[in-house]
């Protein structure tokens, strides 16, 4: 159903910049893909997470929200997320949305995201 990313069909571009990157090496690389693959196969076959009804379950939480989604994520859609958000019960809340995302603005808009995540804590650290 695609969804994963925006206007892309693999990951080729996601491996070779953090191969090619200063910050990780090639072990890391191979360690980024064992640890996603061991979070997403235990929360996919978890019957608890599964079943977790956010809208009834979690109305309310004390600290501050910022949901970030990508407008052609098919996983978690922005749709629900924007309703989850408006219902949400939190100090401080926002919903943002990437226009050239699927599942991960952070690596398919990351200087934007990495833009947003400055402003987000700036806004947290100054109240």
């Amino acid at each position: 159903m695609g969804g994963e990313r925006y206007n892309k069909t693999n990951y080729t571009d996601w491996i070779f910049s953090i191969w090619g990157s200063r910050e990780y090496s090639f072990f890391d690389l191979i360690r980024y893909g064992k640890a996603s693959g061991f979070s997403a196969g235990n929360i996919i076959f978890d019957p608890d997470f599964n079943n977790i009804d956010f809208f009834k379950q979690i109305p309310e939480v004390k600290v501050p929200v910022f949901f970030i989604s990508g407008a052609y994520d098919y996983n978690t859609p922005w749709e629900l997320v924007e309703k989850y958000n408006a219902m949400l019960q939190a100090p401080k809340k926002e919903f943002i949305k990437y226009e050239k995302s699927g599942h991960s603005p952070v690596f398919e808009e990351p200087e934007r995201f990495n833009k947003e995540i400055i402003r987000i804590y700036d806004s947290i650290k100054n109240k």
